[in-house]
């Protein structure tokens, strides 16, 4: 009867003259327990990581942007040329009112507007964990000393105990707030995520309603100001025509006065309000294991490979 010869993984593998799968699974057969116990080891420790993650969760609106300028715009465009013959420069206003809206979101300056709030800051920069029991923030005690209301941070040089809101900005803000046009809808998409369910929906509602205040005291400012300037040139010598689109100009900056006076959703109306988040949004802790048992098990074969790969060189080499 003929032996039949089973294929020496050891001399054989990935040589030119026999090169085949049966090679390739006597290989694995070999290393199936390094195999097994890596894949494992990847397993638990990712397990391990994603229960120490804590939980996230988030608020999100839709929005609907309020472009109340325009009409003015137009009014502007229209009366120029006769302004212009009588040498009077009229105040313009362009731009879109969604960029406006999501760049003042994201912007330094709205942030540091926001951390006027009381607890802004130690719930962004200080927080520990949540107590889902107690349903409260757990603050870090070697930072933020929450009953005396006071940092104690250690810093590194050019920070400042109590965070600044370019800080904030940076490590807490930036990465945690989303706003962005929907492509499909036109409108305006925010987010906010937070470790605190509660704080997640307060915050996102604040910074809304400060969006809101922050564009109508600008136009209000800046409506002000060119109502000073018409009324000025209203009271100098003007041809008929030039008197008129200073009247009308005068009428829409009356308009902007207004609205800004009487409108809450100045720059923005909800469309979907801000919710109070039941579930978490992340961490995905089955996503999180099973992709590191995956890369495991691929980075263990890998290994195996490469490593009987430089064995058989080796015996060659000898």
């Amino acid at each position: 009867m003929n032996n039949i010869n089973m294929p020496n993984a050891d001399q054989d593998f990935l040589s030119e003259d026999s090169f085949d799968i049966g090679s390739i699974l006597i290989t694995l057969w070999l290393g199936k327990f390094k195999i097994i116990g890596f894949t494992t080891v990847c397993a638990i420790t990712a397990i391990l990581y994603s229960l120490s993650l804590p939980n996230i969760y988030t608020s999100s609106a839709i929005l609907q942007v309020n472009d109340n300028s325009n009409s003015q715009a137009s009014m502007l465009s229209q009366y120029s040329g006769i302004a212009s013959m009588a040498g009077i420069s009229l105040p313009s206003q362009s731009g879109d009112k969604m960029q406006y809206a999501i760049q003042t979101l994201k912007s330094k300056e709205f942030v540091k507007y926001l951390l006027k709030e009381d607890m802004f800051i130690p719930n962004l920069m200080a927080v520990k964990e949540y107590d889902s029991v107690s349903k409260s923030i757990v603050y870090d005690e070697t930072v933020y000393i929450e009953n005396n209301n006071k940092w104690i941070r250690e810093t590194s040089q050019g920070r400042s105990i109590i965070p600044s809101h370019i800080e904030v900005f940076d490590l807490s803000y930036n990465p945690n707030y989303q706003a962005r046009k929907d492509m499909k809808s036109g409108f305006l998409s925010v987010s906010f995520s937070h470790q605190s369910p509660s704080f997640s929906y307060t915050f996102l509602n604040k910074t809304i309603e400060i969006l809101n205040r922050i564009s109508r005291e600008k136009d209000l400012k800046e409506s002000q100001d060119a109502l000073d300037y018409l009324y000025d040139k209203l009271s100098e010598p003007q041809q008929k025509e030039v008197r008129s689109s200073i009247n009308s100009l005068i009428e829409s900056q009356l308009n902007t006065q207004m609205l800004g006076n009487i409108r809450d959703d100045y720059l923005v109306s909800i469309i979907d309000p801000p919710f109070y988040p039941e579930n978490k949004s992340s961490p995905k802790r089955s996503q999180i294991v099973v992709l590191a048992t995956i890369l495991g098990f691929m980075a263990s074969i890998l290994f195996i490979f490469v490593s009987e790969s430089i064995f058989v060189r080796q015996i060659e080499n000898n």
